[in-house]
């Protein structure tokens, strides 16, 4: 299991994130290891999630490569390369549905 795992899901859970889901989906691309997919229930909790997600893997010396989009536009991608962090509003979460992309991948449970 990958050691930031625990460190996501505690500072998701920690500000409340919806329905988070982890992903291994290092057998169906070769783009990354594991996608974690969980949303918020505004634009500004989903601005909390992601400040409290970057702020807590940051203390352990790990950067993300890119942060793509932003709460206003309803998902935020935050990549660091082996795992991929997308936090959605509820609506936006529905209308893209990664979950079904992503059915194939085993779910992490730690």
């Amino acid at each position: 299991m990958n050691k930031n795992i625990p460190i996501i899901r505690k500072s998701l859970e920690d500000k409340l994130a919806n329905n988070i889901i982890m992903l291994d989906i290092s057998e169906q691309t070769v783009l990354t290891d594991f996608i974690v997919i969980a949303d918020g229930s505004n634009v500004n909790h989903l601005d909390a999630l992601v400040d409290s997600v970057t702020d807590e893997l940051a203390r352990e010396g790990i950067k993300p490569k890119t942060i793509e989009g932003n709460s206003r536009s309803g998902w935020v991608l935050i990549d660091y390369n082996n795992f991929i962090i997308h936090l959605f509003t509820h609506e936006m979460r529905n209308f893209y549905n990664l979950e079904r992309i992503w059915m194939d991948g085993k779910k992490i449970t730690d």
